[in-house]
């Protein structure tokens, strides 16, 4: 018996002689590595993916070509799309890769690409790039598995929307961007909480939003209807939707929408189903009400799987979800890095 009291007051005079903060060091990291990879899947080179979209002038000449003084002539590469760092189902660190772009937002200083698990086995995330050198940041991990339809930011409150909820529970969630910049699944183990989860009860899916001028406008992909309803709410302070999401307005749009982006003069959609059939990259006035492809004042077909447009800083930016690796094998026209295009070449 004192053998064993004696070693058991050693070992406690050991662990007391440890400063406080660095016991609290060693078990707080997890040194879990991001895994997610931030190699291009379809095209090594910029000039091979010029050679294969030249039957598409406006990605060629608004595009690479206008954008070919600029690092990469203006082009990011989806990271994530041959693994990606995420959680399993069972809340541990792991690698999926099955991850599926679906949303894009631009900041002054970041591209935003939201992702999600194909199979459905893992979180969905978003990954951060540098806007200014185009290298891959950090994964950031989502809680749950949202399809996260579409992201968008809000440059008054600095706050990052997320499409969240499932069918019949529309939601939009956020994200503030100091939280962020500040998270690490390396040192926490576990997804950045929303910060605010707003419910949208005149939609039946948020399938797609964007900001603009202090508002939220929001959709539903369908393909059962000829004409929806894009609802827009006013944000208000500290970022919030007005009385919990009481619609500002609303107008029409048609099935098939991936996404919407604003600029001043402009609204900017996508349409696209499926591997099989062209997407479509319409052009309306900033003071249309109808959506509809045949109110466009301008279109134009691309490839397949066109996903979220974003219009920042007379540049509209696209990106497809066709490197994904549920569509790498199908027998279209890939397109792995999100591509810039300058909108004044695209209007004239």
């Amino acid at each position: 018996m004192k053998r064993l009291l004696a070693f058991l007051t050693t070992g406690l005079l050991i662990v007391n002689s440890i400063p406080y903060p660095q016991l609290m060091m060693k078990t707080a990291v997890l040194k879990v590595p991001d895994r997610t990879g931030t190699e291009p899947v379809s095209y090594e080179t910029i000039a091979k993916m010029q050679q294969e979209l030249a039957a598409w002038p406006v990605l060629t000449q608004a595009g690479l070509q206008a954008h070919e003084q600029e690092k990469n002539a203006g082009t990011y590469v989806i990271p994530g799309m041959k693994s990606t760092l995420s959680m399993d189902r069972d809340g541990r660190p792991d690698t999926c890769v099955d991850m599926t772009p679906q949303g894009l937002a631009v900041t002054d200083d970041y591209i935003f690409i939201s992702a999600y698990c194909h199979e459905k086995e893992h979180n969905s995330v978003l990954y951060m790039i540098s806007r200014d050198s185009h290298e891959f940041v950090k994964t950031i991990v989502l809680e749950g598995q949202p399809h996260a339809g579409s992201v968008c930011w809000d440059p008054v409150w600095k706050h990052l929307w997320v499409s969240t909820g499932y069918t019949n529970n529309a939601s939009a969630s956020y994200l503030r961007i100091r939280d962020i910049e500040k998270y690490s699944f390396s040192q926490t183990g576990k997804p950045l909480p929303w910060y605010r989860t707003q419910k949208l009860t005149q939609l039946t899916r948020n399938s797609f939003m964007t900001c603009y001028d202090s508002r939220l406008y929001a959709g539903t992909f369908t393909l059962d209807e000829p004409t929806m309803r894009l609802q827009s709410f006013d944000l208000i302070p500290p970022g919030r939707m007005a009385r919990s999401g009481t619609i500002a307005g609303s107008a029409i749009i048609g099935q098939q929408c991936q996404g919407i982006t604003f600029t001043d003069d402009y609204v900017f959609l996508t349409f696209s189903y499926g591997p099989y059939i062209p997407s479509t990259l319409c052009a309306y006035p900033r003071t249309a009400t109808r959506f509809l492809k045949s109110d466009a004042i301008r279109s134009w077909q691309l490839p397949p799987c066109l996903e979220q447009p974003y219009a920042l800083d007379n540049t509209l930016y696209l990106m497809w979800e066709s490197p994904a690796r549920c569509f790498r094998n199908e027998l279209m026209t890939h397109i792995d890095r999100v591509l810039a295009l300058d909108i004044s070449r695209m209007m004239h």
